[in-house]
């Protein structure tokens, strides 16, 4: 039962009906998501901002759905779960992410309970929000989060008020004696039970069962490190106090005459062992071959494998053939009996493994774990083989019977949803995995069905199966019919569902599949490509807008790679979202991560970035990014737009103009680029200069030339090296005319001329720039420099010399 413990006053109402639970706790998960996503929003907008406003009007509206029927609702956190009032959330939705970051953020603040109030206001929801989106490191500097609501004037929403604890006092009383008792019978040396003891443990089957687990230690959570070392002596020690517990509890059970009660202890066991590591179940039944005890005559392998889910049966699968690989390494170290003793252990387990197995979903991957393993040939493997496919077969053929049990002559909704509030899980199961198989004319009552059980569907272990199905079934309806207007609308909805709970892939087949219908290229029904087109749309909702850039923002680097296809999937509908993002971020490998997203979104963007670059506000980075994009993305016709940038006030902007000119139109453009070389700032005409040489545009020559010419006494380093690249454009230009202005640079100035002689380094690449063009006024100017008092033009010189050879 559940104790309800209160400051206040308690309420007394009807304990409402089942099915009206059921619904309670759908509103209450819908209310939280709506939180939960606000609350994640606050982290990149002020609380002032429409966004906010829009996400916070939507809470609100989700509170009042909760509300409507009573006047409080309080949200409870009891030992990991959250509880709704004085009952427990549905076991499903405990797992559904938002309920579990819920419930961390509850955990992580020290908040136990959290009652609204039918009267909670917008501006009580968002102070609230505010304070719940804080880290909880930042809180302190706050002081308490109940304090902080009353200083905010928060008198809907209380902290604490009501404390929820797991049990009664004689509940916990009642469990600690039965344990107790347990644990005194399993120490005993020797086996002494009164009928009343046994009646006492045994009384009640399931809290049997929770004192045996809890008295192993099986259903805890071990904390084992990497340590290869560290785990090998945890598995040894767990694998030692299993089997003393289970010797003892054979004991006992050999010594109770009453059938159903050795039933009783004998399948609590079994349940014990079925949560137990795969390894220690594995070394467990290996040392029961090794040194027979009491756990052999209980026979309770077959019990134990039949009990374990896909997931542990996979694993122990895995286990067994390791240990059997470990066991054939040993041939030659260890006597041929053992060996043989141990390998037919091994393979009783993985008898009983598939024993287990059978009728099972995860039969196929368990014959397949066998088969790549080699360990069943010839007719075996030909029979598993079989019974794999066969069971493959049976899950894709079940749903079909289900779905025309459930058909009539005329469409009918499927009822998910039973008499007691509960989903039905055999028929969603069927519906989930073969919807292609379900009847034309049941599809819209069955899509009917699911919209009423979205929740369920959004974590359903299948939900990729489902979306394939519908995506199939919408692809192959050429026309506007019935069915395609039920799938879309249904996959609208679930897509939104599935990024708000962070499913991107199958999110990402939606927006796919609408994004085709939607191309005008593409040869589908004209009101299909408008449906399309509308869900699109929807679905790139302000909402889903600002969840996915969130993620993209501050989540992890896997979940980032999954939102970006979608944003681009999403394509322009997502594109003013990710300018004003790109236009807002300090971050710059956050800006470059945006760029290389709207690249990916072709043509639309190109417009988008004309217009951004004639937005006089835009920070300079922000036009350098655009400039950059459009480097990357445009035409020879999108040159103009750029040419006006060559006199932005930001040289990092102009330089970039120059680059971006001389991809797109270098023809038509080199005399707005020839421009630079006059730019007051020494890196714009340091990259023109390299530019234009890149591009070798002789008529520039004697612009570049005058570059050269201006030394000064005090020369800084900069100056210096704009000469040099001067000197590599002109070299680039693969023209004579150059030869004069090289030959000056060369040239060593005597004492009273007015000119300074160049750095040894620019006189050292003059050299090298003038070896293409031999004459004997070049050869006689290279000798001369062969004996500069300079080593570095020196040596420049005579590995110029063999190319003057002709001339001298």
């Amino acid at each position: 039962m559940i104790l309800f413990l209160s400051p206040t006053e308690a309420e007394e109402s009807a304990l409402p009906s089942v099915v009206e639970q059921a619904k309670q706790n759908r509103l209450v998960v819908d209310f939280i998501t709506s939180m939960r996503a606000t609350v994640v929003s606050l982290g990149i907008y002020p609380p002032g901002s429409a966004t906010i406003a829009n996400a916070v009007e939507k809470v609100a509206e989700q509170l009042r759905k909760v509300l409507e029927a009573q006047p409080t609702t309080t949200l409870s956190e009891v030992s990991g779960r959250l509880m709704v009032d004085d009952r427990q959330l549905d076991s499903r939705d405990q797992k559904k992410a938002p309920v579990v970051d819920f419930l961390t953020s509850m955990i992580e603040r020290k908040i136990q309970s959290i009652t609204f109030k039918t009267n909670t206001s917008t501006k009580e929801l968002i102070d609230f929000l505010v304070i719940l989106s804080r880290k909880p490191e930042d809180l302190k500097q706050f002081g308490p989060v109940p304090e902080q609501l009353t200083s905010k004037g928060i008198k809907n929403i209380q902290l604490n008020e009501r404390i929820y604890v797991a049990t009664s006092v004689e509940e916990q009383e009642e469990a600690k004696k039965r344990e107790g008792m347990l644990k005194r019978m399993l120490a005993a040396e020797a086996i002494d039970l009164n009928r009343k003891d046994i009646d006492d443990l045994l009384s009640d089957k399931d809290a049997f069962q929770a004192a045996l687990k809890a008295l192993a230690g099986a259903d805890r959570k071990e904390e084992i490190g990497e340590d290869p070392v560290e785990r090998a002596t945890y598995i040894q020690g767990r694998t030692r106090q299993v089997k003393e517990m289970v010797q003892r509890t054979s004991a006992i059970v050999q010594s109770i005459q009453d059938e159903q009660q050795r039933s009783t202890f004998r399948e609590g066991l079994a349940e014990m062992m079925a949560d137990l590591d795969p390894e220690i179940l594995v070394k467990d039944f290996l040392e029961e071959q090794q040194n027979p005890t009491a756990i052999g005559q209980l026979d309770l392998q077959p019990m134990i494998f039949q009990k374990l889910g896909a997931e542990k049966s996979i694993r122990l699968t895995g286990e067994i053939i390791g240990q059997i690989e470990k066991t054939r390494s040993l041939v030659g170290q260890v006597p041929a009996e053992q060996l043989k003793s141990r390998l037919e252990a091994l393979k009783k387990m993985l008898g009983n493994v598939m024993q287990g197995a059978q009728g099972k979903e995860h039969l196929p991957q368990i014959a397949e774990l066998l088969m790549k393993a080699g360990l069943v040939k010839g007719e075996a493997l030909e029979k598993m083989k079989a019974q794999a496919a066969q069971a493959a077969q049976a899950a894709q053929t079940e749903a079909a019977p289900a779905a025309e049990t459930a058909s009539a002559a005329k469409p009918v909704q499927i009822q998910f949803v039973e008499s007691d509030g509960s989903v039905d899980d055999e028929i969603l199961f069927k519906v989930m995995r073969n919807f292609t198989r379900i009847p034309k004319p049941q599809v819209p009552g069955v899509v009917e069905g699911l919209s009423d059980i979205i929740a369920e569907v959004v974590f359903h272990e299948h939900v990729g199966d489902l979306v394939d199905g519908m995506i199939q079934r919408m692809v192959e309806e050429k026309e506007y019919s019935t069915i395609y207007t039920a799938c879309a609308e249904f996959l609208e909805k679930l897509c939104k569902e599935l990024i708000f709970n962070e499913k991107y892939d199958a999110a990402k087949k939606i927006v796919g599949l609408f994004h085709e219908h939607a191309d005008p290229k593409i040869d589908r029904h004209y009101d299909q490509k408008k449906h399309a087109f509308r869900v699109i749309d929807s679905i790139a909702s302000e909402e889903v807008t600002r969840m996915l850039l969130t993620v993209y923002q501050h989540g992890e680097e896997e979940a980032r790679q999954e939102v970006g296809a979608l944003i681009v999937k999403l394509g322009q509908r997502m594109l003013t979202a990710l300018l004003e993002l790109l236009k807002s971020s300090e971050d710059r490998s956050m800006r470059r991560h945006i760029i290389n997203l709207l690249k990916q979104m072709g043509q639309p963007v190109i417009e988008a970035i004309r217009l951004e670059l004639t937005n006089a506000e835009n920070a300079w980075y922000v036009v350098r990014n655009l400039v950059i994009m459009m480097s990357e993305m445009g035409g020879t016709e999108h040159a103009e737009w750029l040419q006006p940038l060559l006199s932005h006030g930001e040289p990092r902007v102009r330089r970039e103009a120059v680059k971006a000119l001389a991809q797109l139109d270098p023809q038509g453009s080199v005399e707005f680029i020839r421009m630079a070389l006059q730019d007051s700032d020494i890196s714009v005409r340091g990259y023109t200069i390299s530019t234009l040489g890149a591009l070798r545009d002789t008529p520039s020559i004697p612009q570049i030339a005058e570059l050269i010419g201006k030394r000064t006494k005090m020369q800084v380093e900069e100056e210096e090296q704009l000469q040099l690249d001067a000197i590599t454009a002109m070299a680039k230009m693969n023209d004579p005319s150059v030869v004069p202005y090289l030959l000056t640079a060369l040239k060593k100035e005597g004492l009273f001329s007015g000119t300074r002689t160049k750095s040894p380094q620019i006189r050292a690449r003059a050299c090298f720039a003038l070896a293409p063009y031999p004459s004997e006024e070049v050869a006689k100017a290279i000798k001369a420099a062969t004996k500069d008092g300079n080593p570095i033009v020196a040596e420049a010189a005579k590995s110029v010399m063999p190319r003057m050879a002709r001339y001298l």
